[in-house]
């Protein structure tokens, strides 16, 4: 890896680092070139941030949806104060997101075995 790309990726985080050791795990992160890499890594990590956020969404109760809205839509709220509502409404708030990080690695490498 050259020092831009660790660069680029290091400055993504926790989730890059995640898909990258699948990918690699695979052999389809030597398959890519540094272009392909610069560019679909990215996305991935976002795909996979999106997922997690959505699926945490969606399992709280409509009137935990209300309080977190009006949370993250309050200027003054601080990442402690997220951080707390999630693991007042998740018991096993970890343990949550690495059922949904998983699953949605296990669909990305399945679409890299995937031809048409």
């Amino acid at each position: 890896m050259s020092q831009q790309q660790t660069t680029s990726i290091a400055s993504i985080g926790l989730v890059a680092n995640l898909v990258i050791s699948a990918l690699e795990q695979h052999g389809i992160y030597e398959q890519m070139t540094a272009e392909q890499r610069n560019i679909y890594i990215p996305q991935f990590v976002e795909g996979a941030e999106e997922r997690v956020g959505l699926v945490l969404f969606g399992d709280l109760t409509p009137a935990a949806q209300q309080t977190y809205v009006l949370l993250i839509s309050n200027k003054t709220t601080t990442p402690a104060q997220i951080a707390e509502f999630w693991h007042i409404h998740h018991a096993s708030f970890e343990e949550r997101i690495t059922q949904i990080l998983h699953t949605y690695i296990e669909e990305l490498l399945a679409a890299f075995y995937t031809t048409a």
